[in-house]
């Protein structure tokens, strides 16, 4: 390990910024005499253009394959607001009759289509907590069908149209809404859990008040996930018993009837450290199909009878990428053939896997699916695609065929030619492993040219970094690379082991190696693109959230090479972030058991533990409301870096979770990084 011993010389820096919009205390960027406007500069490619990139974020293909509806993430920034909101539109599927079905005074999506294709249910956020409202295919005639207290979190349409079931999580009883009332209401471990139900509730017309809704599961279930059966006679669901963190593996998949209110168990409960995910009824309605979800991010496929019995696997070890999960996707219309995405290298494809167990096979791939639904009768997808330099647009496609067409030209027009392209590389590392990347380079690159770079270390570790496109915030926001490359500087985002997408001995590497392999894989591809004269040595810098932050951390107690640092979100104490976090099985997965029995490895892969060896100026990123990885762990190290004298400052967003949520906070977070990087990697200068 290389020492780097903090030295008495340096600046003691005491900021420590509780950040709403600080944004006056960002420096300006300078190019020679020039001041560059970062945020709606038209010479490069902005954080405006960034932010304003469309981002698709739910469709929905009719029944006949003839219409979509989709909502769109639009960023509402003015003098008191900071959100995003999101617009539901139609469209044809020919491209034609494009139609606003929502304002943005109110945030509305998840549209569906009904089964007749005459009206279409969303969520919309207008009486203050998401209900689900319905609303003719034209546009007219809106109302609102649900009066849940505690707000729809997700819904589905019955086969029959006649009724929609939904999940929200059961409202407090009397006897607790006293107690936090009278401020009686401790928070005791193993009570008053909160439950997700299961409820239906009967589609009326305009004008008939909210129909009454009725739960369909106990107290002791919490629903992940449901499908109907095709007479609509019943549900099929995943459940646990309850949303904390200690029941997320006791997963089991019943069938409601709705005729006789009787539950029958079909799966029973998953194995510890796997759980079941998603599940869909066939069209003959005789069969499941389910995904169980195991570690390092992959997962089974199965089906089972819908009246339980024995299940018979399908697949195994697809691969999966947690930030964008696709799930099932579709049944073929006749019932032989399930269709389901997964992760391959730097990108999504979609897969067609025959029932019998035979051969899948790849029916179509791009840099990103971020979205993809099949119609009611079987003959048709809707997705939303991107890839790195093209925009996120819908497109279909007939199930039996690829034969894509693009219906949207909603990212039309934009000024991409101000961001330069984005390679898929390859090098060897240290073990002799061929370790896959994106590599983006500056602007208007000249080849031979070398410049500060980035690399970006995505979060996980199962994780991998796919073809977003570059220049997009929505789709990708731990830092803008669109703007980096538009400023002069290259952006690499490398799939050390770890990753998914390379197959399941790959993504298991890091076991028991954080800060190892995937160290050295990071520092090869640095290597690697110094001595193909793009990378300059002395102007390198790090920047990445979770895992990535934790890779950020790490690399900066074994190396002085980088520059400049940023950790978002980041694990920097094992041990502590464990016993703390909600995902308390995460790290007893990848280190091969608990921290008391694996306290050696725990403490010495933590950055933590090594803080002292840190030089590189480092900024600290956290969410106030961070569950995932908490605020405490930015706490400390900045702490520690502050104390040992280290260029350094600690920003926290308060409001936000395992990355900032509002528009305000991703743009204050942007300028920050460019800031950070310009003065410790590139010097200020353009």
């Amino acid at each position: 390990m290389v020492s780097l011993v903090a030295s008495s010389t340096r600046t003691w820096l005491f900021s420590i910024l509780l950040c709403g919009l600080f944004l006056t205390g960002i420096p300006a960027v300078h190019a020679g005499s020039a001041t560059v406007d970062l945020v709606n500069d038209t010479a490069i490619w902005s954080l405006s253009d960034t932010i304003q990139v469309a981002t698709i974020n739910s469709l929905d293909l009719s029944p006949s394959g003839r219409d979509i509806v989709y909502a769109v993430m639009h960023p509402i920034m003015d003098a008191n607001t900071s959100e995003f909101r999101n617009v539901i539109y139609s469209v044809q599927a020919n491209g034609s009759s494009t139609r606003q079905l929502t304002n943005d005074t109110q945030s509305c999506t998840s549209p569906a289509w009904s089964p007749d294709g005459k009206s279409i249910a969303y969520l919309s956020h207008e009486s203050g907590s998401p209900q689900v409202w319905i609303i003719n295919a034209d546009g007219s005639g809106a109302y609102r069908l649900t009066d849940q207290e505690t707000g729809v979190s997700s819904f589905t349409w019955s086969p029959d149209g006649k009724q929609i079931s939904y999940s929200a999580l059961i409202p407090p009883t009397a006897e607790q809404k006293l107690a936090a009332a009278t401020k009686e209401d401790p928070i005791v471990s193993g009570e008053n859990i909160q439950v997700a139900g299961l409820y239906l509730v009967p589609v009326v017309p305009a004008g008939q008040g909210y129909p009454e809704a009725r739960i369909v599961t106990s107290s002791d279930m919490t629903v992940s996930s449901w499908s109907w059966l095709a007479d609509s006679s019943g549900i099929v669901f995943v459940h646990v018993p309850a949303t904390d963190a200690e029941s997320g593996f006791n997963s089991t998949i019943s069938r409601f009837d709705i005729r006789n209110g009787t539950l029958t168990l079909l799966v029973p409960e998953a194995k510890i450290y796997t759980t079941y995910m998603h599940l869909l009824v066939s069209p003959d309605g005789q069969s499941v199909a389910y995904t169980t979800w195991k570690s390092f991010n992959f997962m089974d496929l199965s089906i089972t009878s819908v009246n339980g019995g024995t299940s018979r696997m399908i697949a195994a070890n697809l691969s999966q990428n947690p930030i964008n999960i696709l799930g099932l996707t579709g049944w073929s219309a006749d019932g032989k053939t399930l269709y389901v995405p997964e992760t391959k290298g730097t990108s999504i494809t979609m897969d067609a896997f025959p029932i019998n167990g035979s051969a899948a096979t790849e029916l179509f791939r791009y840099g990103n699916i971020a979205k993809i639904q099949e119609n009611h009768e079987r003959t048709a997808f809707v997705y939303a695609a991107e890839d790195s330099g093209l925009p996120m647009e819908i497109y279909t496609t007939p199930v039996d065929t690829f034969r894509p067409s693009q219906v949207t030209r909603l990212n039309a027009g934009l000024p991409t030619e101000k961001i330069g392209k984005t390679d898929v590389i390859q090098w060897n590392s240290t073990d002799g492993k061929v370790i896959e990347g994106l590599l983006t380079y500056p602007a208007n690159y000249t080849p031979g040219t070398k410049c500060p770079l980035i690399i970006e270390p995505h979060g996980g570790p199962g994780l991998n970094s796919v073809r977003f496109f570059t220049g997009s915030g929505g789709s990708w926001p731990i830092l803008p690379a669109g703007t980096f490359s538009s400023l002069g500087y290259a952006v690499l985002r490398p799939n050390i082991q770890g990753s998914t997408g390379y197959g399941i001995d790959f993504a298991s590497a890091n076991y028991a190696d954080w800060g190892g392999g995937d160290y050295r894989d990071l520092i090869a591809g640095a290597d690697y693109l110094v001595a193909q004269g793009i990378a300059d040595p002395g102007r390198m810098g790090i920047i990445g959230q979770s895992y990535g932050g934790y890779m950020a951390a790490w690399t900066v107690t074994q190396t002085d090479r980088f520059k400049g640092a940023v950790v978002i979100d980041g694990i920097t104490d094992l041990v502590s972030n464990v016993g703390t976090n909600d995902m308390p099985f995460d790290e007893p997965t990848y280190f091969g058991g608990e921290f008391w029995e694996k306290w050696d490895l725990y403490s010495d892969r933590s950055p933590i533990r090594h803080v002292a060896n840190i030089s590189t100026p480092t900024l600290v990123v956290s969410g106030q409301d961070d569950v995932r990885v908490p605020l405490g762990q930015a706490k400390e190290f900045y702490r520690a870096l502050w104390k040992l004298g280290v260029p350094s400052q600690l920003v926290i967003y308060p409001r936000a979770g395992h990355f900032p949520g509002e528009p305000k906070q991703w743009q204050d977070l942007w300028l920050r990084e460019i800031s950070w990087m310009n003065t410790y990697v590139k010097g200020n200068s353009l």
